[in-house]
């Protein structure tokens, strides 16, 4: 596809201020201070309502001013808004990262990886807010991180997908091997995104616990088993008790409890048990775990029930 000229103002998804006070119908809105079709930023630019993701939510959105006082604008500026719409937008002619698309490379590659970056990016910021627990802006930094989950991977059916959820590759053709993987890219998110919701980090050589992300349904109803493989390549299995979840990391089980004091339980190889006071666990036995020493033969972190 040959490259076509792009407007200046549509790298930042701006709607140019003079379509905006020529068209009486936005001048409307934004004098009545809606702002699901047209606002105005901080910054004093204008700029498409966030909840409209194409020109369906648009016409939706115009439908829905029928028996308003703007219903005559609608009718007689409504085409124009539209085609201010397409014209910032330009959705029809994004096929994929460049004007040409490479290969098996499309829009669904792009699509998969970036909307796994913009999962990874609300978490961060989730997890930014974590200490102000009553903030409004964390409440709903959480509820778009579920919103966009929800789109994503196993939540979605073969048919939803538009491809098998899970398949870490966009295209593996018969006669050759993967092409454009688009969704490796998406899994390197999503396996970083899925610590956390874990209820799993780690910064600065040490491994941490938070209840931000850790939701009620991560744990089990019932009783269950582990079955993984330990730092010497022997299989092994473990209980997982009601009410908790369990993991690994770097081959040593981690077993999440929602009930019990902020405490942390190290299994040493040789039994010992020793209880870390909180949620955090010190660099020096964390390293010991990232080494696959054999020292830490398991992990339970309690009290991480649903905040």
């Amino acid at each position: 596809y040959p490259a076509r000229p792009r407007p200046p103002f549509l790298e930042r998804n701006v709607v140019p201020a003079e379509s905006v006070t020529t068209n009486p119908l936005l001048v409307a809105l934004l004098d009545a201070g809606s702002d699901r079709i047209i606002d105005r930023d901080v910054d004093g630019r204008y700029r498409f309502g966030a909840d409209l993701r194409n020109v369906n939510d648009l016409d939706a959105a115009l439908d829905a001013l029928a028996g308003t006082p703007l219903e005559p604008l609608v009718a007689e500026h409504g085409p124009a808004t539209r085609e201010l719409f397409d014209a910032v937008f330009d959705h029809h002619a994004f096929t994929g990262r460049s004007s040409t698309i490479y290969a098996y490379e499309g829009i669904g590659s792009v699509y998969w990886h970036m909307v796994a970056k913009l999962l990874l990016a609300i978490q961060e910021c989730a997890l930014d807010a974590d200490g102000d627990t009553g903030s409004a802006a964390r409440r709903e930094l959480l509820g778009l991180y579920e919103r966009v989950r929800a789109g994503l991977g196993f939540n979605k059916s073969a048919a939803e997908y538009g491809a098998f959820p899970t398949d870490p590759y966009s295209h593996t053709p018969a006669h050759a091997g993967a092409q454009q993987p688009g969704m490796t890219g998406q899994v390197k998110e999503e396996l970083l995104a899925r610590w956390a919701e874990l209820g799993l980090t780690i910064a600065d050589g040490s491994i941490r616990f938070t209840p931000t992300l850790l939701r009620e349904r991560e744990f089990r109803r019932q009783p269950g088993e582990l079955h993984f493989v330990d730092v010497a390549d022997r299989p092994q299995r473990i209980v997982v008790e009601p009410r908790s979840a369990a993991f690994t990391l770097c081959q040593v089980p981690i077993v999440v409890h929602a009930a019990g004091d902020a405490r942390i339980v190290v299994t040493s190889g040789d039994g010992e048990e020793r209880a870390v006071d909180g949620w955090s666990l010190d660099r020096a036995t964390a390293q010991h775990l990232f080494d696959r020493t054999g020292w830490v033969k398991r992990l339970d972190v309690h009290g991480l029930g649903t905040p």
